[in-house]
């Protein structure tokens, strides 16, 4: 569909690069396509942030368009020993809970 309830949307196809991690694993490189073309005439960006590989790319667009950004992470990001998870955030959940234009958070353990 084009509409869902008088909204426009846009559906994309979606792959599962890396299974083992379950939905973290799940990508789609036309959705982070049209995701950056469509930043450039955005006011904002509103990303639910995650450990994956839909949201935290789609996060370091919209940083690296100088779209202003919030995110909100819903209690997904927090302390972890998962090497996995400690790569991930030094490749990039930092710089997005860093450089935000506001981070929205449930609890104090997830506070920059």
């Amino acid at each position: 569909p084009s509409l869902v309830e008088g909204v426009p949307v846009h559906l994309f196809q979606a792959r599962h690069l890396l299974p083992m991690f379950e939905v973290s694993g799940i990508t789609s490189a036309t959705l982070l396509r049209t995701a950056r073309r469509m930043m450039r005439g955005a006011d904002l960006v509103h990303v639910h942030l995650m450990r994956d590989l839909v949201t935290l790319p789609a996060a370091l667009l919209a940083l690296a368009s100088r779209t202003p950004l919030v995110v909100q992470t819903h209690g997904m990001i927090d302390p972890t020993e998962k090497k996995v998870a400690q790569l991930t955030d030094l490749l990039g959940v930092r710089k997005v809970l860093r450089e935000a234009d506001a981070v929205l958070h449930l609890t104090e353990m997830e506070r920059v």
